[in-house]
């Protein structure tokens, strides 16, 4: 079995690839990965496969949190914080929501993919792994309803694409080819992508995540409105 010291340095050799930075390059500390959440009141429910590689949970200023959830993060080391009414809006940030289904064993590692991801300029929540219908529904929930934009690792791009298409409000676009992907983002102003991860180095995992959260909210295209 691996030691503590084996797992950090492979937790620490996949974030500098997915961060495109050169092996043996003496990396600088990492900041605080937060989890921001706006929810009134946060449940273990409510924390689900989402405290991987979280060092802080910033909560919304009078959310209330059960007892259960201060002894989880106090045993994961977990620190929280509370915006106030003069601070939220300097502290949000553009939140993207990660969804799991159908991802062969091996092809990502989800919970590094994610540190890294909230590591850059956005928060991360990730969303509980089930079936690919009823992970796309929820995320489908949280693009058309919670103005989100959303992120799904599929083996099965195409058919999220369609299961998420029914649901009012939901632009859906995705594939397994990094250019046609990001360009489907720009076209429709996309706010629910579904990818492949097997089909798409590190650099092109990173590089899409940055382009579709870029100036969020995005404004529709001409026609779309």
């Amino acid at each position: 079995m691996a030691s503590a010291i084996d797992i950090e340095e492979i937790v620490r050799a996949v974030l500098r690839q997915l961060q495109g930075e050169p092996q043996g390059t003496i990396a600088a500390p990492a900041p605080n990965r937060t989890l921001e959440l706006t929810d009134k009141l946060v449940t273990l429910a409510t924390l689900e496969n989402r405290l991987t590689g979280i060092d802080q949970l910033a909560l919304r200023a009078g959310a209330v949190v059960t007892p259960a959830v201060l002894d989880e993060l106090r045993s994961r080391g977990i620190t929280v914080v509370r915006t106030t009414a003069k601070t939220a809006t300097a502290a949000t940030r553009t939140t993207l929501t990660i969804g799991v289904a159908e991802v062969a064993s091996g092809v990502c590692d989800v919970p590094a993919f994610i540190a890294a991801v909230a590591m850059t300029s956005c928060a991360v929540e990730r969303i509980a792994e089930t079936g690919l219908t009823s992970v796309t529904a929820e995320l489908a929930e949280h693009a058309s309803k919670g103005g989100r934009p959303v992120l799904l690792l599929t083996s099965r791009p195409a058919a999220a694409v369609c299961i998420a298409n029914r649901y009012r409000g939901v632009r859906a676009v995705g594939g397994r080819e990094a250019r046609g992907v990001l360009e489907s983002i720009l076209e429709v102003a996309a706010n629910f992508v579904a990818i492949d991860p097997a089909s798409f180095s590190a650099f092109e995992l990173r590089r899409l995540v940055t382009e579709f959260v870029a100036n969020w909210p995005r404004a529709l295209p001409n026609g779309l409105e």
